[in-house]
């Protein structure tokens, strides 16, 4: 008898296919939807713990505003519960590129490490220049590799400064763990807006000072749990302890350096100062050698023309008594010849003796003016130093006021929380796991009510059919288990199928829309 009333069963399926089917399908969609919705946010949590593990993110981010040395980072991995510690440089930099992106916009430029935050190609090849780098895959395409960009001119001083290049070649695009999602935040360049990141080289800096040091932890828990909370809150306050001593250490070195080149810009001022004092005292000296050789000159100039007149006065006197001698008598014509030919020569001799004495005072003077000309130049060149000097002391004393007003560094010590990516992340994961606790009751009522109704309808048409098997000797729990069967089995095959398509197809149909926002990763199935 149990036979039969299970071949009556089968038949009653089969006469009503289509019935059996729509609790089957009913039940399926709200198991399936239910499941699906469940499934993602641990499917979504262990993609994102595979990628960022494989990928080796960061568990902090530490900052010093007076930045950081390859010595802090060894400072850094000291830390007991440090894994790896590395240093990156980053900067908000305005850029163009001269073709269709448009004008200048802002990006972030990062640094490509091969220890924390480790890109993943998608297009093209790693850098292998310093003026080469990676494009962000979500703004960038494949046609734009081997494009150039240019920092424009109009970024600041310190940004110019930290770049080591001006225009950069795209050899590839990427993705990296900084940027989990579309956001790429805010600047102070350009709208405001981060338009895309891209990665250099360190080489690609010029700068010798980390802007950050990246921190993983020796064991990093699973993402998003209680434990993974807990050890980060446990390391944080070495961290902070280590990032305070990494920052007096720097602080130090800045101020101690800064005072070293002060006291030898003071040192210096002091010996030109000195110089200077020598300098005067030197052209004092030169003044009175100065003064005592024009006496000399002008002694010299008196005695030459005090010579020239007793010579013109002897030598009118000494021809007048030779013509009075001659026209007297005294001389013969031939001893007046002779005695006028000496007369000549001496006047010949004592001119030629008094010319070598005017040129001697011709160039003394020369010398003499040559000596006050470069007395007076050295006076402007003393009074030129002492400008210089004055200016350098005032410069000095600015640089002390302003060594004096250098604050002590403000340190900060950043989770993943703060990644707005990750931190998105998260949110959206929880979004769709609230969802999950919520809306499937909905179908699962739906459900109810159509196998209830569904089920009630068909016993109601087979009240006939039910008396002729209490007729034939069925009791109440057989009739009943006849229709606990066929409704049975309809939902239980409807809710394992249910269950297995809704684990994978709702997963990944949600999982493929949130790639809009992600899409990181090929999704990894939990169930």
């Amino acid at each position: 008898m149990k036979n039969l009333l299970f071949k009556s069963t089968l038949r009653e399926i089969k006469s009503s296919l289509g019935r059996w089917i729509a609790i089957l399908a009913i039940i399926a969609l709200g198991v399936g939807f239910f499941a699906g919705l469940k499934a993602c946010k641990p499917s979504f949590t262990e993609t994102a713990n595979t990628y960022l593990h494989e990928q080796n993110f960061f568990d902090f981010q530490l900052i010093s505003t007076l930045g950081l040395e390859d010595e802090d980072v060894e400072i850094i991995e000291d830390v007991f519960y440090v894994g790896e510690a590395e240093g990156s440089y980053s900067a908000d930099v305005l850029v163009g590129m001269g073709d269709d992106k448009g004008g200048e916009f802002g990006t972030k430029f990062l640094t490509i490490s091969k220890e924390i935050n480790i890109p993943s190609l998608v297009a093209g090849k790693m850098p292998t220049k310093a003026d080469q780098c990676l494009g962000d895959s979500t703004y960038f395409t494949e046609d734009d590799i081997g494009k150039k960009i240019k920092v424009s001119k109009n970024n600041t001083d310190t940004t110019l400064d930290l770049l080591a290049y001006d225009t950069y070649t795209i050899t590839g695009i990427a993705n990296t763990p900084l940027y989990l999602n579309y956001e790429r935040g805010s600047t102070s360049v350009g709208d405001g807006t981060v338009a895309a990141f891209v990665m250099l080289p360190k080489a690609g800096f010029s700068s010798d000072v980390y802007t950050e040091i990246y921190v993983t932890l020796a064991d990093s828990p699973y993402i998003f749990t209680d434990e993974y909370k807990e050890a980060t809150e446990e390391a944080k306050p070495a961290l902070e302890e280590a990032i305070k001593v990494c920052s007096q250490r720097r602080y130090d070195s800045i101020i101690d350096e800064a005072k070293a080149k002060l006291d030898a810009a003071e040192a210096e001022i002091q010996e030109n100062k000195e110089e200077l004092t020598n300098a005067e005292t030197e052209i004092s000296s030169s003044e009175d050698y100065l003064y005592k050789f024009q006496t000399y000159i002008n002694e010299g100039v008196s005695r030459y023309e005090a010579a020239m007149k007793i010579m013109e006065e002897q030598r009118t006197l000494a021809y007048e008594n030779l013509e009075k001698y001659h026209e007297a008598g005294l001389i013969s014509d031939e001893d007046y010849k002779e005695q006028k030919e000496t007369l000549d020569e001496h006047y010949e001799n004592g001119m030629a003796e008094l010319e070598d004495f005017e040129t001697e005072l011709y160039w003394a003077e020369n010398s003499l003016n040559e000596g006050v000309t470069q007395i007076e130049d050295a006076k402007e060149q003393i009074a030129d130093g002492k400008a210089q000097i004055s200016e350098a002391e005032a410069e000095v004393e600015k640089a002390r006021k302003e060594l004096n007003k250098i604050e002590y560094p403000v340190n900060y010590v950043l989770g993943r929380e703060t990644n707005i990516g990750y931190a998105c992340f998260d949110n959206d994961i929880s979004i769709v796991d609230g969802i999950a606790k919520v809306f499937p009751v909905f179908f699962f009522l739906v459900a109810a009510l159509v196998c209830m109704t569904t089920m009630s309808r068909m016993i109601e048409e087979q009240r006939t059919q039910i008396g002729v098997l209490k007729a034939l000797g069925y009791d109440r729990n057989q009739i009943l288990g006849k229709y606990i069967f066929y409704s049975g089995s309809s939902a239980v095959i409807g809710g394992v199928s249910g269950f297995f398509i809704g684990t994978y197809l709702f997963a990944w149909v949600i999982w493929e829309a949130y790639g809009m926002m992600y899409g990181f990763a090929d999704i990894t199935f939990v169930v």
